[in-house]
């Protein structure tokens, strides 16, 4: 990667995961409500691109680094967790080049 950043909103990002390869969607949100509870620092996106297994996986577009998979609403949504909550959540830097 040579760059890193959070995805804006309504933007095309795309994942590689194990089980499902190279796929792509739209950022729809960067928040959801689940069982009652909101919330914040899962990007949503407008389909789901993702299936069982894909988890930690990387989602970016082009060289830029968006975040790591994270799960999904089954045939609704792919979430995956926003770039800087690595850096702010698990002191940890996305390697550039």
């Amino acid at each position: 990667m040579t760059a890193v950043g959070n995805a804006p909103m309504g933007s095309v990002v795309c994942h590689w995961g194990r089980n499902s390869g190279y796929r792509c969607s739209n950022v729809a949100d960067a928040c959801r409500t689940l069982s009652g509870h909101r919330y914040c620092g899962l990007d949503v996106t407008r389909e789901d691109v993702s299936t069982g297994g894909d988890s930690g996986g990387p989602w970016f577009l082009g060289n830029t680094a968006r975040g790591g998979h994270s799960g999904a609403s089954e045939g609704v949504a792919s979430y995956f967790t926003r770039i800087s909550r690595v850096r702010a959540r698990l002191d940890a830097t996305v390697p550039q080049t």
